[in-house]
């Protein structure tokens, strides 16, 4: 009879847990005043991002293939436009071109920080797709700054320089030590230009209290049914892997085709590997970042992310339906490139694809190469598997920190009303070589857009806002002053 009356009650009771917990699942956006004593010229800073982009700092896979002449013109022009960083910091070059600047601080006890952004971009694609020249820095009449580097990632590193420049004119002295290394090389993997800056770091033991990279950004429609500006800080990003499938086979005249050609094969497993995705997991950094914003969202969201013990296979199958939110919650599988025959009636005798991973926290290239084999069928298909390219996935950063308090305090003051929020990085940036240098690394980027100005990023008419010119030179402004007062 008990039993009876608990089953009977068990549905009730769960629905009380459910509404509770939905009911306390609330959060405030702190207010937090700015208190900078003052910041650099936007007018100024925006002249000088837009001769910075007339420099065609374009990197490549191959070496040979990249004008070195554009890296040396932009860094005479650093020199000449930025006289007391030139002359007040102490100015390093490692790996031929990535500049390392110290600043010096005065108590020599504090561990210094790293601020990093990078000087290549990426080619411009058709020129004459683009609506201004995406090396003319041209300003717009509706208030845009366009070019190839404005958003990625020229306008952090103008923004640094001018911040320190104004600072030092105003007779500044950091307490702290602060570093700004400018890579050369971070849009083909940054090999030469980061790594040689971790290992010069590492060979004088020097450690950092906290690195701030490129990275997320405060940005509208970022993530369905969230309306506020949501201000993501890269605590983590996904690891990389490239993997080449292949398959050797008889070649021959098409009009006598064997049961499966080489092509066929290969298509037959990258058929099995879409079929097939890697398994969905919330790990930590997405199961925090929910929690942070969650109680913003509405309420049919709110009912799900304050009862993940019960919805969690739900709401897991919502981030399944694809683009960053199925990224957020899988390895991602992404077929590329593919080559077989160069005519259309003869059988290609090898045929191959390019499958390109993006590892989730946790896992590693050589588990997801074991996978891929075992989807594929390898011990019985005549499939050959190459890794061509493998990133493992970065440490994560802590969110529940003196560091991150910070810096959301900083954004804040910047960017008040929106909610800042860790975030796992989608893609891949310099920040992952230091880690054996630092611990508590974060990727942001200071601008306030909308997610459709992002997908501009490493596309063509690439631009970006003359006020969000003002608030990054605002924010790195702010962020050196707050450091005096924390930490």
């Amino acid at each position: 009879m008990l039993i009876n009356l608990a089953l009977w009650a068990l549905p009730g009771i769960v629905i009380i847990v459910i509404a509770l917990r939905t009911l306390l699942f609330k959060a405030d956006i702190p207010d937090i005043p700015a208190d900078i004593s003052s910041s650099p010229d936007v007018q100024t800073a925006a002249r000088h991002l837009g001769e910075a982009v007339q420099f065609r700092t374009i990197s490549h896979d191959i070496p040979e293939l990249t004008d070195w002449n554009e890296f040396t013109k932009f860094q005479k022009w650093i020199a000449e436009t930025y006289p007391l960083v030139e002359s007040r910091l102490k100015k390093t070059t490692v790996g031929n071109f990535t500049l390392i600047y110290h600043w010096e601080g005065s108590d020599s006890q504090l561990d210094p920080i790293l601020l990093t952004a990078h000087q290549d971009v990426v080619p411009p694609g058709d020129e004459e797709s683009w609506k201004y020249p995406p090396f003319s820095g041209t300003v717009s009449e509706d208030g845009y700054l366009w070019g190839r580097g404005t958003l990625d990632i020229k306008i952090q590193m103008i923004s640094l320089l001018e911040t320190v420049e104004h600072l030092l004119q105003r007779h500044f002295s950091p307490k702290r030590s602060i570093y700004l290394t400018f890579g050369h090389d971070e849009e083909v993997g940054g090999k030469d230009g980061a790594a040689a800056a971790s290992a010069y770091y590492q060979e004088r033991g020097i450690r950092f209290a906290f690195l701030l990279d490129e990275g997320g950004a405060v940005a509208d429609n970022m993530i369905s049914g969230f309306s506020l500006p949501f201000a993501a800080v890269g605590v983590a990003e996904k690891g990389y892997l490239d993997l080449e499938l292949s398959c050797s086979q008889k070649g021959g005249h098409s009009s006598m085709p064997p049961t499966r050609t080489a092509l066929g094969y290969v298509s037959r497993a990258v058929a099995r590997l879409e079929k097939r995705q890697f398994p969905l997991s919330l790990t930590a950094v997405p199961r925090e970042m929910f929690k942070r914003i969650g109680p913003f969202m509405p309420f049919y969201y709110r009912i799900i992310l304050a009862n993940l013990w019960l919805f969690k296979p739900l709401f897991l199958l919502i981030l399944a339906g694809g683009g960053a939110g199925n990224a957020m919650v899988r390895t991602t599988t992404a077929p590329t490139m593919a080559a077989g025959s160069d005519a259309p009636n003869v059988m290609p005798s090898f045929a191959s694809v390019v499958v390109n991973f993006r590892l989730m926290t946790g896992s590693s290239p050589e588990a997801a190469e074991k996978r891929v084999g075992k989807v594929i069928r390898q011990d019985r298909e005549p499939i050959a598997v190459k890794r061509l390219m493998a990133n493992t996935p970065s440490k994560v950063s802590p969110a529940d920190c003196r560091e991150f308090t910070l810096l959301s305090r900083t954004i804040l003051q910047i960017f008040p009303g929106s909610v800042v929020s860790p975030y796992l990085m989608l893609g891949g940036t310099d920040a992952v070589k230091y880690q054996n240098v630092c611990s508590r690394i974060y990727r942001f980027c200071p601008y306030h857009v909308d997610a459709s100005e992002l997908d501009r990023i490493h596309a063509c008419d690439e631009r970006i806002s003359l006020d969000n010119i003002s608030k990054s030179v605002s924010f790195f402004t702010q962020l050196i002053e707050n450091l005096e007062n924390s930490l």
